[in-house]
């Protein structure tokens, strides 16, 4: 079909001002309400704006971990002197790195990459909160995007290095996927002692964690047990540790504070970061309490899971040990449950019956299954992908066909809730099998196709035409050894209205800028016809 069919001449108005009614626009310009997502991914809250800045201040007020600073220290008449001092430092670090340039870990697309970097990131984050609505009393998660900061270069390059250490550390779970493997291959001792399924929580482990000398030595010790490392490059770990840990700025209400202790929250390398000297402290413990023998023991960064056999004396007795023994015990507070019949970890549902592990899906109780609806303007194939990505992680994540089939049934219910047809769902999943599951398991090969050419552009109900597909086939003929494919970007929607809407609620900005996008009537000012 040609573009100059009539069908093209339909004008698709991505100015959400024009179609978003006026009483939801009143609606989440209330200052006294923030509408945000929860932790754990389980639906839209909406939060009182008070307690959403006491729970704020509670956490900020702390002075064990943050340090209120001067509200004018990164005003922008001062932004540039006071930023200046870190910039300072790292293009010190820069220069360090850049001086052991062909070390195994330091090479010339490093060192692109950091230059590139610390010219364009001077960002400052902004300290925001995920409510908890599944603990009680609720309190929230804090989050600092770090994703455009003078450190997140840094912090980045460093985790590309701990990365690589983390398959060689048994005790770490690198996702459900990798447990499930590790549970379906276990063997339990077949006798008359109980088994206990025990999980554990790690309360506030990112600001309890040491980032002091001792931590940044034994981060490097550990990376130079499993990489070829010269003493130099132990050097250049322990100093970016350094500037990354030390320089963790951010605002809260237009008021910028420092993080003083613990592992700077939403920076790239932090997950790696606690993951080894998390790791390093339950490999001291076991090293030097032989006598504990469990049948598995995993941790999934701050959630741990382990198997018992034995009488719950004797598991209270490891327990207590484990809580007492351990290094910074006194400082990483671990919740327990356990149970000989059931518990859940991750996304799983963890079985003992007759001495065997048997998984299930987990079904969070709160969650409200706000699938993406059929009415959706979403292309077909989102649709149809996130149905077979769901399909195919039930199968993962159950060891019977009952038990998926049971999961399946329950999808396949709340899908019709969200408005898709009958056939629609019978034609999905039937391209998904539970005999596949062997393959569903395994992890997938590392893509080295570097012919593909992307075609970047915003999504539009448009492109569902033939006339983008012909197009790319043509391309194709003319350059047989590139393969086109198109990445669709997504257009503006209801929850980049939330944030702004949040962000001016909680430091009063007026986003003026954002006349462009259409979404002005967050502004004072109107945009023209």
């Amino acid at each position: 079909m040609p573009l100059n069919h009539p069908t093209h001449y339909q004008v698709y108005n991505n100015r959400l001002n024009d179609i978003v009614p006026k009483f939801f626009k009143d609606f989440i310009n209330n200052p006294d309400i923030l509408i945000k997502a929860s932790d754990k991914n389980l639906g839209l809250t909406v939060l009182d704006t008070s307690w959403y800045i006491q729970e704020g201040l509670r956490q900020l007020n702390d002075p064990r971990f943050y340090k209120q600073l001067d509200k004018n220290f990164f005003s922008p008449e001062n932004f540039d002197s006071n930023i200046q001092n870190i910039v300072s430092t790292a293009n010190s670090l820069l220069s360090l790195l850049c001086s052991q340039w062909g070390t195994s870990i330091f090479n010339k697309q490093h060192e692109k990459y950091l230059r590139h970097r610390l010219l364009n990131d001077r960002k400052l984050p902004t300290f925001h909160l995920l409510p908890k609505i599944h603990k009680t009393p609720m309190q929230g998660r804090p989050i600092v995007p770090s994703h455009s900061w003078v450190t997140t270069g840094f912090s980045t390059y460093i985790d590309t290095v701990l990365q690589k250490v983390l398959p060689h550390l048994p005790y770490i779970i690198k996702d459900t996927k990798s447990l499930v493997k590790s549970l379906d291959g276990i063997s339990i001792p077949q006798d008359e002692r109980l088994l206990w399924l025990v999980t554990g929580d790690v309360s506030s482990m990112y600001t309890n964690l040491p980032t002091t000398p001792y931590a940044f030595d034994v981060i490097a010790k550990t990376v130079d047990k499993y990489l070829p490392l010269s003493p130099n490059d132990t050097t250049l770990i322990r100093e970016t540790l350094k500037f990354v840990m030390s320089n963790n700025y951010f605002t809260f209400q237009g008021i910028p504070y420092h993080q003083v202790s613990g592992i700077a929250m939403g920076t790239a390398c932090a997950p790696a970061y606690a993951n080894i000297l998390m790791h390093h402290f339950e490999e001291r413990f076991f090293e030097f309490n032989p006598d504990f023998t469990l049948i598995f023991y995993g941790r999934y960064i701050d959630d741990i899971f382990f198997m018992f056999k034995g009488s719950e004396q004797e598991l209270k007795t490891f327990l207590t040990t484990f809580d007492t023994k351990r290094a910074f015990s006194n400082q990483l507070k671990i919740s327990w449950d356990y149970s000989t019949t059931s518990v859940s970890f991750l996304d799983l549902q963890i079985h003992a019956k007759h001495n065997k592990v048997e998984l299930s899906t987990h079904q969070k109780m709160l969650n409200k299954y706000l699938y993406i609806p059929f009415s959706s303007y979403h292309p077909k194939d989102n649709k149809v992908g996130f149905i077979k990505a769901e399909l195919i992680r039930y199968i993962r994540n159950s060891s019977s066909y009952r038990s998926f089939a049971n999961t399946a049934k329950q999808f396949f219910t709340r899908l019709r809730l969200r408005g898709y047809p009958p056939r629609f769902l019978i034609w999905v999943f039937s391209q998904v099998r539970y005999d596949d599951r062997p393959k569903y398991l395994e992890d997938a090969p590392l893509s080295t196709d570097n012919t593909l050419v992307p075609f970047v552009t915003m999504y539009n109900p448009i492109w569902e035409t033939p006339h983008l597909r012909k197009g790319l086939r043509e391309f194709f003929t003319l350059n047989p050894h590139y393969r086109p494919v198109v990445a669709f970007k997504r257009n503006k929607n209801i929850a980049d209205l939330l944030n702004r809407a949040n962000v001016r609620k909680l430091t009063g900005k007026q986003f003026h800028s954002l006349q462009q996008d259409g979404l002005c009537w967050i502004s004072s000012k109107k945009r023209k016809p």
